[in-house]
């Protein structure tokens, strides 16, 4: 069973408990951070997973390498009954970009593949026309520098105070969406290079010590009494010598 929270995030009952599903290698733009706006497309990658996967839709879990992230949501690659890979989809719509998370590569290859198809047909994130997106904002500049390359020299100063009005903040979330991907780029790295420390540090520990199983008890032998192993007492023979009973 399964109910979607975000375009990379889904809860899923697994073995009759609820986990939070975070999808392998994609990520899609933010729309639950209450310190920030939500991102280009965010509200559409999420419709288009609940599209991909219904509410109710049973799905199939595949695992890499890391099974947890640091906020304890579960990794996993998703696949719908009919093995279509719900990472890959999502990239190829334009809704997302790959992404290695931690040591999980395994199946990074073929979203890479998808979001290459994106960028190749201009969907989603990679399309001109849908204003918010990097192109649209690149066109928009490049538009806006052509138009005061035109300008008479005597409305220069006007044409150049426009330009810098709408450059300046298309130029700023193009800024913001590079250090975004800068940092999970880097976060991404810092935790695989923690990973491999941790790794080294247990392959150099010593070995665990097991002290010898001790000897086994042996009580001491009892002492008779006498000077003699076994003596109990003055024996009196027979005539012969060679039998005998206790006096």
């Amino acid at each position: 069973m399964v109910s979607i929270t975000d375009g990379d995030t889904l809860v899923a009952s697994v073995h009759g408990k609820n986990e939070i599903i975070r999808l392998l290698n994609i990520d899609t733009p933010e729309t639950k951070d209450p310190n920030k706006p939500v991102e280009c497309l965010g509200a559409q990658a999420t419709s288009f997973l609940r599209g991909l996967l219904p509410v109710g839709s049973k799905i199939k879990l595949q695992y890499d390498v890391e099974r947890k992230d640091k906020y304890d949501r579960t990794l996993a690659a998703v696949f719908t009954p009919g093995s279509t890979f719900a990472s890959a989809d999502i990239a190829r719509a334009g809704f997302g970009t790959a992404v290695a998370i931690g040591k999980n590569t395994k199946f990074l290859p073929p979203v890479k593949d998808a979001e290459k198809e994106a960028k190749a047909s201009a969907r989603g994130l990679y399309d001109p026309s849908i204003s918010c997106t990097l192109p649209a904002q690149v066109a928009d500049v490049s538009d806006s520098l052509e138009t005061a390359t035109a300008t008479s020299a005597g409305s220069t100063a006007a044409a150049t105070s426009s330009l810098i009005s709408v450059v300046t903040p298309t130029i700023t979330t193009a800024k913001a969406a590079a250090e975004e991907q800068k940092r999970v780029e880097a976060a991404a790295k810092a935790q695989a290079e923690a990973a491999a420390a941790e790794a080294e540090r247990i392959r150099d520990l010593p070995p665990v010590y097991v002290p010898p199983a001790p000897a086994p008890y042996v009580p001491p032998a009892q002492d008779t009494g006498g000077a003699y192993p076994g003596y109990n007492g003055p024996r009196c023979y027979a005539p012969d010598g060679k039998t005998w009973r206790t006096c």
